[in-house]
């Protein structure tokens, strides 16, 4: 039978941004520590001489996710994580990319000849690292849709063979979800939606406090090794720039905005 410890994490799925990839919401309901696998929620007793307390005690993590939808021939997903550490930045760099399809200073970088949209310059890509060294880039482009040609920007997900094509309506979208987003007010919604386990469940006494009247502990698990039309771009050598991808600090990006501030 399931049990209340038993359940990993609530995932939502914010954005579909073609039909190979996602933008999903995930909050994690465990921890994983040297001791072994905790669930978010524990129960502390104690006693300071008037009788039996118990505090409940919350612990987990949530990110967005940008991510394929289908595994590969190996069962592995590309994913790339966007923690609330990574949204400032992101954002920040998405305000560049807008200003590709909102600024005067871009009003020739698409023009449309003969019939057909081309692209008269070439700006630098633009880079949004993210967390475990990887990162996201934006680079403005031009695709085929049913016949149709579409202006936006190439997506490239820590490789050049990865990602997806978002127009211009969809980076807007995009830019919405990802500007808006509440991470800690969605986790929380998603742990109201789960709803609490029954009265001890994950309970620990200080001292043995409360032991025999609390029985329904969760155990310690410590193995962590538990054995189309596409848009997906990457076949065909679209890609323009070659950026060095450096991971950055949080102080390095700070006076990089500083920087470009005073320029």
């Amino acid at each position: 039978m399931v049990k209340y410890a038993d359940y990993d994490k609530i995932a939502d799925t914010v954005m579909y941004l073609n039909n190979s990839y996602v933008l999903k919401f995930y909050t994690e309901l465990y921890k994983k520590t040297k001791r072994g696998r905790f669930p978010f929620h524990t129960e502390i007793g104690y006693d300071l001489g008037d009788g039996l307390r118990v505090n409940i005690n919350r612990d987990f993590s949530y990110y967005l996710a940008i991510e394929s939808i289908l595994r590969d021939d190996n069962g592995d997903k590309v994913q790339i994580r966007i923690y609330p550490q990574d949204i400032y930045f992101l954002v920040l760099k998405l305000n560049q990319v807008l200003s590709w399809f909102t600024d005067s200073r871009f009003n020739k970088l698409f023009v449309k000849r003969d019939g057909h949209i081309i692209m008269t310059e070439h700006p630098d890509s633009i880079i949004s690292n993210t967390s475990f060294d990887k990162y996201i880039e934006f680079e403005p482009g031009i695709i085929i849709r049913s016949g149709e040609e579409i202006t936006g920007v190439k997506v490239y997900l820590s490789s050049d063979k990865a990602g997806f094509f978002l127009s211009t309506d969809e980076l807007f979208s995009f830019y919405y979800c990802i500007s808006n987003f509440n991470m800690y007010q969605s986790a929380q919604l998603m742990l109201a939606y789960i709803g609490p386990p029954e009265p001890g469940v994950n309970y620990h006494g200080v001292g043995g406090i409360g032991q025999q009247k609390f029985i329904n502990h969760s155990p310690l698990n410590l193995n962590f090794n538990n054995n189309k039309e596409s848009d997906d771009l990457f076949n065909s050598g679209m890609k323009i720039n070659n950026n060095i991808k450096k991971p950055t600090s949080f102080l390095e990006k700070t006076a990089t905005n500083k920087d470009n501030d005073k320029k």
